[in-house]
């Protein structure tokens, strides 16, 4: 089964700009690739709503790929705080050792 079509409207969500900037066409279609590798796993992916969960991760996780090239530092600056405020860099994880990078 081919998977629904990221769309730049579906990336740009996850921006604080409107227009998409030259750079956004290549992340679209890394998140592209990304949707369709979680169709061949989206039974364990996903329990429910398959189509828009698996959209949805592959823009998060692209974002996340997109913060550490460009080196904007949003990852940083939340593992920053959030050692700030609970003491440990990552929720949900116990670690005793956190690399940063």
């Amino acid at each position: 089964m081919k998977p629904d079509k990221i769309y730049i409207q579906d990336w740009l969500e996850l921006h604080p700009y409107d227009s998409p900037q030259k750079t956004d066409y290549y992340y679209l279609t890394v998140c592209n690739q990304v949707n369709e590798a979680f169709t061949e796993f989206g039974d364990l992916l996903f329990k429910e709503d398959k189509v828009n969960n698996g959209k949805k991760l592959a823009c998060v996780l692209v974002t996340w790929f997109e913060d550490l090239v460009s080196d904007v530092g949003i990852w940083k600056a939340f593992i920053k705080r959030h050692h700030k405020m609970y003491n440990k860099y990552l929720p949900f994880y116990d670690m005793d050792d956190y690399f940063d990078g």
